[in-house]
């Protein structure tokens, strides 16, 4: 609900008047603000109703306090908004984020919006992933002999077992993979 100030200001909230004293008593703030209220502050002219801050959320429809966005979420800025999904090709790991994290270069999330994790950001149909010793991840472009004849030309690396998508077949080779940079050889 919306109040009329006497200095032309509206003020957020319901409130409660108090009939021996006639002062008021900020009770509840609307969806996206959070209260900074008696609990909290003792004199009257500081009770209010704030927008959630960046990164948290109030999307109850009377809101005492914001709460941090879910992983795989973000809010950029100060507002009444609720927290957005990371969008395709991001991911957020942690609550109360007010960005998301780009996937790593030649991967992405195949589609999807608000994931987790970099685990949910894949590499490129003729990548593959290329996990070090040190457990960083590259998608690595596939080496000629392992690109299948489909028509994303697809690299079989990608597959544990080396297959082509849709064969029973493994391509054709001597595959390792180095240990200390996860590039196949």
């Amino acid at each position: 609900l919306l109040h009329n100030c006497s200095s032309g200001r509206q003020i957020l909230g319901s409130w409660q008047r108090n009939a021996s004293t006639g002062e008021y008593t900020l009770i509840r703030c609307p969806y996206g603000y959070e209260m900074l209220s008696s609990a909290r502050v003792e004199r009257e002219e500081h009770q209010e109703c704030v927008a959630c801050g960046q990164g948290t959320e109030c999307t109850t429809p009377s809101c005492d306090v914001c709460t941090s966005c879910a992983p795989g979420f973000y809010k950029p800025n100060s507002s009444s908004e609720a927290c957005r999904a990371c969008p395709v090709n991001t991911f957020q790991e942690h609550a109360g984020s007010h960005t998301c994290v780009a996937c790593p270069v030649r991967s992405g999330t195949v589609g999807l919006t608000g994931r987790t994790s970099r685990g949910y950001c894949q590499c490129d149909v003729q990548y593959y992933a290329a996990t070090s010793d040190n457990s960083s991840t590259a998608c690595e472009l596939c080496p000629s002999g392992a690109v299948c004849e489909d028509s994303a030309r697809t690299c079989a690396l990608r597959s544990e077992a080396l297959l082509c998508p849709g064969s029973l077949t493994p391509i054709i080779g001597e595959w390792s993979r180095n240990i200390t940079t996860g590039r196949f050889t």
